[in-house]
C-alpha cells in the first residue's frame, strides 16, 4: 500500500511538472525580451507543499499525510525512500551514493515502508506484489 502510494505521488509530481514545463516553455520561447519583461513577476508566495532535500535532489511531496509521515522517519530511512520512489534510483545506486551495502539499503527501505504503513494506517495485505 505505502509503496504504491509513494510511487503514484512521485509520478503525479513528475507528470504535472512535465505538462507545465512543456506548455510554458513553448510560449516563453516565442516571446521577445520586451514581452518577457512585461509579463515577468517575482513569485513570493510560500511553497504550497513541503520540499525534502536529499543528497543534492530537491523532492516535492504534495500529500500532507505522506509528507508528515516521511518527516517522522529517521533521516537515513527517509533518504532511501525519497531516492527510491521519488528520484527513482535503484538500490545499488542509492548504496553507492550513501556508502552502504545494497542489502542495507534494501533493509532500510523495507523497514521504512513498514513504519510508513503503520503511520498511514495501511496493512501488509494492501501491498501490491513485488515484481521480480
Amino acid at each position: 500500500y505505502c509503496a504504491t502510494v509513494l510511487r503514484n505521488e512521485a509520478r503525479d509530481c513528475y507528470r504535472e511538472d512535465a505538462r507545465f514545463n512543456k506548455h510554458q516553455n513553448l510560449a516563453l520561447v516565442l516571446m521577445s525580451d520586451a514581452e518577457l519583461k512585461e509579463i515577468a513577476a517575482m513569485d513570493e508566495h510560500l511553497i504550497e507543499y513541503p520540499l525534502f532535500t536529499v543528497h543534492g535532489y530537491t523532492v516535492p511531496v504534495r500529500d500532507a499525510r505522506i509528507s508528515k509521515a516521511l518527516a517522522s522517519l529517521p533521516e537515513r530511512k527517509r533518504d532511501v525512500i525519497l531516492l527510491h520512489f521519488y528520484v527513482q534510483m535503484a538500490d545499488r545506486e542509492i548504496a553507492d551514493m550513501l556508502g552502504l551495502a545494497p542489502s542495507t539499503v534494501h533493509h532500510h527501505k523495507m523497514t521504512a515502508l513498514d513504519l510508513l504503513r503503520e503511520l498511514l494506517g495501511g496493512s501488509k495485505d494492501d501491498e501490491e506484489p513485488t515484481k521480480a
